[in-house]
């Protein structure tokens, strides 16, 4: 049975809130946006914003039954400004890289993403995630953008990091993917990780709490391939 007109149109209404999402995370991340007090941490939670939106609106396409490579290559042009520009700018404005070192920082790990997108749209779709995928990577930089200000260590770490994220997202290296978990590592993964969040933020505040969780789920997700491995073993 064929969906209705207007429900076929909702994950690509979806994808576009996704896009809107890293458009204005751009603007706040360079200060350009008015509506937004704290340009950083709103830049940062509009990426979280369009991660949700991302992850949302495959499911919904498949739960419909109205997946198509029309919505791929949408997605992949949203994913682009959402994952790879937004956290671009949030490198060199948060991290306080204004630099010809930081700009390269930034255009490399946004180099990353472009390639990493333009292979998964070009490849078949399979069980696992061939590279990082980059929202993963740009959940990276948004925790590291929360957890600012940034000096010594963390100021290595912001040059460091997007160089690594550029290498695991264009690696062949298999990643899982968190809606192909069997049923009982989905519920695990979810519990775990409301009960680390929620003892973060009990622990050090919601601002420094929050972006400890972030840290530590893209830093756990970076190292899931090793841990998946370890487990089957």
């Amino acid at each position: 049975m064929n969906p209705l007109p207007g429900v076929a149109l909702l994950p690509a209404c979806l994808t576009l809130g996704n896009l809107v999402c890293g458009l204005m995370a751009t603007a706040a991340a360079a200060g350009v946006a008015p509506p937004f007090g704290d340009f950083p941490n709103a830049a940062a939670w509009l990426i979280v914003a369009a991660m949700i939106l991302d992850g949302v609106d495959g499911a919904a396409a498949r739960r419909l039954g109205v997946p198509t490579p029309f919505g791929v290559h949408l997605d992949s042009l949203a994913d682009m400004i959402s994952f790879g520009v937004a956290p671009a700018v949030l490198i060199v404005t948060t991290f306080g890289l204004l630099s010809i070192l930081g700009w390269s920082t930034s255009i490399v790990y946004a180099c990353g993403v472009a390639l990493r997108l333009a292979r998964f749209t070009s490849e078949p779709p399979a069980v696992e995630f061939c590279g990082m995928p980059c929202p993963a990577a740009a959940l990276m930089i948004v925790g590291l953008a929360l957890a600012g200000p940034f000096s010594g260590v963390r100021l290595f770490l912001a040059f460091i990091i997007p160089a690594a994220l550029f290498s695991v997202m264009i690696s062949r290296q298999a990643f899982p993917h968190p809606a192909r978990l069997p049923r009982s590592g989905q519920h695990a993964a979810v519990a775990i990780a409301i009960v680390a969040c929620v003892g973060l933020v009990y622990a050090y505040g919601f601002k420094v709490g929050m972006s400890r969780a972030i840290l530590v789920a893209a830093g756990a997700y970076l190292v899931s391939p090793l841990l998946l491995r370890l487990l089957r073993r």
